[in-house]
């Protein structure tokens, strides 16, 4: 199973220590976990005052350029090797270093990026040719702040970096149209039903509880109800989970607290309204971005010029604080991020904290996106290469509306992978360095009907959803879990 990449005031510190450890061996089929504390450490100190580490503990570099952490991993194969750093930045200021291995730099000012708070965990990941045996690998901050917070370093030999479909088990079964899912920091998942809104607790071993129903939802007799799920990153000490559902004004997003295995109605608050609903078109993804911010995928209901409204929240992507406020440096002074968009149902995040949306086409092309703020992806002018595209930014895959209807949309190891309805398979897509999508794959074509979500879990695996919706019959649906090899 593969490793699934994550997303202080900051005291200046004078001591240093010198610790000296070696952990693993790399092969060419696993990939290799070696923590900071266990390394070599200049100009900065071990510390476990922020939760979410790994180990005993993360090294908070000193404040000052030249401090550095330099691993020892031995038994490299030689070749391509990607080195992910673990580290949290809760200032907002890039806190750059350079990386060398064996004193060769293989990054001259890798950016690590604020992750909006200290307990926030990510990984910046750099691909470098590795020569075999033991590698020195050094991570020195390059300004005056010094260094992120770095928990450990994952050592990855190429052939493990293709995230590979294997054996798939059904998790659960009996269940009707799960179309959110979302981690909990235990493993488990909650998962929404978008035609009962009920939402249930999934464990990895297939054990379901209900945790409550979303009592302000309705249905629209198509695609509206209960959507899309988030669980805040700041889970562990506020509890929030995020919720896109239609109600009875249109569609929402609120967010409701989960604890003792329950949702406390009493904490039910609503961050966004005025979402127009429809019977169909009523997006509904949801995904917290490297940045802290929440953003949403809304559909067009029905009424496409919405889409190119800059004042309408239809046919957009929405980006919201945590609490529901706006962010200072959206485009347009609203919740909008994105506009031109028809039916988007599926967003994640790349490597490098970039977002990617899967949207429904009309009658002639599916599309993936590679969204940038204040972008404009052409709709209802332009569907996916087709009408008039000019000034638009382009996507980035298109299929033919009988291959896809994409839906839920997740990355591991920068190749994005999008469930489809009716295409009824998985497509897994490489992201180049040209920020294109290449080496397409399929998967399951066929084998479980109609697909909606696509997650990963905390071993790197996929959760995969199934949406039989249109036979007119409920809780014939399943939650699969696939091994990545």
């Amino acid at each position: 199973m593969a490793p699934r990449p994550l997303w202080r005031a900051v005291v200046p510190c004078v001591t240093t220590i010198l610790v000296t450890g070696v952990v693993g061996v790399p092969s060419a089929h696993a990939a290799t976990e070696h923590e900071a504390e266990d390394a070599t450490i200049s100009q900065g100190v071990v510390e476990s005052n922020h939760a979410g580490f790994t180990g005993r503990g993360f090294v908070n570099y000193d404040n000052l350029a030249g401090s550095h952490v330099e691993w020892t991993v031995p038994g490299a194969t030689a070749g391509p090797a990607d080195l992910a750093f673990r580290f949290a930045n809760g200032t907002p200021d890039n806190r750059p270093m350079s990386v060398t291995v064996n004193g060769v730099a293989v990054a001259a000012n890798q950016a690590f990026n604020s992750t909006n708070g200290w307990t926030n965990w990510q990984t910046a990941t750099i691909r470098a040719n590795v020569p075999a045996g033991e590698l020195k690998v050094r991570a020195t901050a390059t300004t005056a702040n010094g260094g992120p917070n770095v928990d450990k370093l994952i050592v990855s030999p190429a052939n493990s970096s293709v995230p590979d479909p294997g054996a798939v088990t059904t998790l659960t079964s009996g269940v009707d149209v799960p179309w959110g899912l979302a981690f909990l920091p235990d493993g488990s998942a909650l998962f929404a039903e978008r035609n009962t809104f009920n939402i249930h607790r999934l464990t990895e071993s297939g054990q379901r509880t209900l945790a409550g129903k979303m009592n302000q939802a309705v249905g629209t007799g198509g695609e509206g109800g209960l959507l899309g799920l988030e669980v805040a990153p700041t889970f562990a000490q506020d509890h929030w989970v995020y919720v896109y559902h239609t109600a009875s004004e249109g569609n929402r997003v609120i967010r409701i607290k989960y604890e003792n295995d329950q949702l406390v109605q009493s904490t039910y608050q609503i961050l966004v309204q005025g979402i127009g609903k429809s019977q169909y078109h009523n997006g509904g993804r949801l995904r917290f971005g490297p940045d802290g911010k929440l953003y949403v995928s809304s559909g067009d209901a029905q009424n496409a010029s919405q889409a190119q409204n800059n004042s309408s929240l239809n046919g957009k992507i929405l980006r919201i604080n945590a609490d529901g406020t706006i962010p200072a440096d959206n485009p347009f002074g609203n919740a909008v991020w994105s506009k031109g968009h028809r039916n988007p149902q599926g967003l994640d995040f790349d490597s490098q904290g970039r977002l990617w949306a899967a949207e429904f086409g009309n009658t002639i092309m599916d599309e993936v996106n590679l969204i940038t703020r204040g972008g404009n992806y052409g709709w209802p002018n332009c569907e996916g290469t087709s009408g008039s595209c000019g000034g638009f930014t382009a996507p980035k895959r298109t299929w033919p509306t009988n291959q896809a209807s994409p839906s839920g949309l997740t990355t591991i190891k920068d190749h994005v992978f999008v469930a489809t309805t009716v295409g009824q398979r998985v497509y897994r897509m490489r992201i180049d360095a040209a920020s294109n999508l290449v080496d397409q794959q399929q998967y399951f074509q066929g084998t479980y009907n109609r697909l909606r979500t696509v997650e990963v879990d905390q071993q790197g695996d996929i959760w995969l959803t199934t949406t039989t919706d249109k036979d007119g019959q409920a809780n014939n649906d399943r939650i699969l879990h696939v091994d990545i090899a």
